[in-house]
């Protein structure tokens, strides 16, 4: 597996260091958000993004690929340029 996570740093950094950067940064603020939820808390990042919707009993490790997905699939699948630009 850290294979595969050494692709996904070493293409997304082409485009510039800030996008691992802010991709890192952004998965340490939802794993702290993640260990909120799982000590009870429920006004987290993730309980409002799924508030509303069909997914609300989504379990908290589910919720943490399904957010690391994006990045991965957006590198995997050719869209690394497009999301570094929205970062």
């Amino acid at each position: 597996m850290w294979k595969f996570d050494e692709q996904v740093y070493t293409s997304s950094v082409k485009s510039g260091a800030f996008c691992p950067a802010m991709i890192q940064s952004s998965m340490e603020f939802v794993t702290t958000q993640g260990e909120f939820r799982e000590a009870g808390f429920t006004d987290t990042v993730i309980d409002n993004t799924l508030r509303g919707t069909g997914s609300e009993g989504m379990r908290t490790d589910d919720w943490m690929f399904f957010y690391a997905d994006i990045f991965v699939e957006s590198v995997q699948y050719g869209n690394r340029t497009k999301m570094c630009d929205l970062l």
